[in-house]
């Protein structure tokens, strides 16, 4: 390249050497050119170098540039270091400004050069910085100021499930080594798996495969659903689950339809909607001209609706008989349906000691009146809030005629933002956890279990409350004020 916006198609030096030994036989620099595919100005960019130093003047010069021509000045370079242990907080910004204003605010260093300076120097500390919470979460200051409520719901009547006893079944494991008790079969083991089976160390392998068939056949005789059925009882299972699965498929295909005449009928709604709207609009002379029309849509209108009611209720009736053929169903199959139990979740915000756990047997129909009745008997006299979710028996009239007798403020959180009531949300969590250890046939031992777990969980520490239980926290909140 010659010059600024000039091009030259790249070549080798065989290929000019080739160029000018072609152009000195020929004496025809256009057809040498031609022949080697290259232009004319190509030809004479080179032919300078070529007149004078011959053929080695058609070799690509060597760059006159220097190796690095962005190395730092070494002064600058000894002069970040200096700053850099002088001022062990400073950061490559701080030490290239103050490098700037001792050059005059000339612009000798870039930021980031000053940081591969001390990358390389050993002084920069490449640490990612812990990301803080701006908005931390606020408890109340002191005990019975605040509290948080929630509703969970659990199964008023607890099943039964099978529950892995390992130390129980070692012990069969340890029995089965004995000669004596390879056939004695009158203890049931646990329901353990054959991996930790086969996970015992010190027992053989014909122990752990005795053991195993042990296990495996006590699990078949106490299967519910094989016990006591006879062939034709379980043949008739068998027809029971097919039918349930061909009322499940018709079910579906009867909603698939649903759906798609629920689109057409709101379709065309949104038409007569907008239809309304524009004869709004119209002046009278106007709506005089389409008075035929207008009538005509009313009557359709009305007739559309009619038929739309009388869909509403078929549908309620084909709902009906739905459910009472899956009830029938589920008796034969000897389903036990449980009901659920609502408990409310009563928490003091300051030391998350658990006020209470009132029950209601009446599940998901709990009214806001069964709420009220069990918060009166429990809120604490210095109570100023309340907490609490969205949930419907929280934003009742009679829940906020609660609030404004006693002259307490209810904060609802934001919608999809259950962390506003996290102490609440989290005990619900670990209240269900503390229930699947514990077992229950009725509402009074449910009140029991509950009863045991409050005291359990306010003698537990508390990772929140410094180590110490919800009791101690009060108790060091109220005793040593300074604390």
């Amino acid at each position: 390249m010659d010059g600024i916006g000039i091009y030259y198609r790249e070549t080798t030096f065989q290929q000019r050497k080739q160029l000018f030994v072609l152009a000195d036989q020929l004496q025809n620099v256009s057809e040498a050119c031609t022949q080697m595919k290259v232009s004319r100005k190509h030809y004479y960019h080179w032919k300078p170098r070529y007149d004078q130093e011959g053929i080695d003047g058609l070799r690509t010069p060597k760059s006159h540039a220097p190796q690095n021509p962005q190395t730092i000045d070494p002064q600058i370079e000894q002069r970040i270091i200096e700053l850099k242990r002088e001022h062990p907080k400073w950061g490559k910004k701080r030490i290239a400004q103050w490098i700037w204003k001792e050059h005059s605010w000339e612009n000798v260093v870039a930021v980031n050069t000053v940081r591969n300076v001390l990358h390389r120097h050993g002084l920069w500390r490449n640490e990612k910085r812990k990301k803080t919470r701006k908005n931390k979460g606020v408890t109340a200051d002191t005990p019975g100021k605040t509290i948080n409520i929630d509703l969970c719901f659990v199964p008023a009547e607890e099943i039964e499930v099978d529950t892995p006893d390992v130390s129980f079944f070692f012990q069969q494991i340890d029995m089965l080594c004995s000669p004596c008790s390879i056939n004695d079969r009158s203890v049931v083991p646990g329901t353990m798996s054959g991996l930790e089976i086969f996970s015992k160390e010190k027992t053989s392998y014909d122990e752990k495969m005795d053991a195993y068939v042990l296990m495996r056949s006590m699990k078949e005789e106490r299967s519910e659903d094989n016990q006591g059925c006879t062939v034709e009882e379980m043949e008739k299972k068998t027809a029971i689950k097919q039918t349930v699965e061909e009322i499940r498929g018709w079910r579906r295909r009867i909603r698939i339809e649903r759906r798609k005449e629920d689109e057409a009928w709101q379709k065309y709604r949104d038409i007569r909607k907008a239809l309304i709207q524009k004869w709004k609009t119209l002046s009278r002379k106007k709506r005089n001209k389409i008075k035929e029309e207008k009538r005509q849509s009313d009557e359709e209108w009305n007739k559309r609706n009619t038929e739309r009611k009388k869909v509403l209720i078929k549908r309620e009736k084909e709902d009906e008989e739905w459910r009472k053929k899956q009830r029938g169903l589920k008796e034969q199959m000897n389903i036990r349906i449980t009901s659920l139990a609502a408990i409310l979740a009563i928490l003091d915000n300051c030391t998350r000691k658990c006020i209470g756990l009132p029950v209601f047997m009446t599940g998901r129909k709990v009214s806001a009146d069964d709420v009220i009745r069990a918060l009166e008997e429990r809120l604490p006299s210095e109570l100023r809030y309340i907490i609490s979710d969205n949930g419907k028996q929280f934003i009742a009239e009679a829940f906020q005629k609660l609030c404004d007798s006693r002259d307490i403020v209810q904060v609802k959180i934001t919608r999809h933002r259950p962390a506003t009531n996290g102490i609440a949300e989290r005990f619900v969590q670990r209240l269900k956890e503390m229930l699947t250890e514990k077992k229950w046939i009725n509402e009074e031992e449910l009140k029991m279990v509950l009863n045991e777990i409050v005291n359990e969980y306010n003698d537990a520490p508390h990772q929140g409350l410094d180590g110490l239980s919800p009791n101690e926290y009060e108790w060091r909140i109220k005793c040593v004020p300074s604390a």
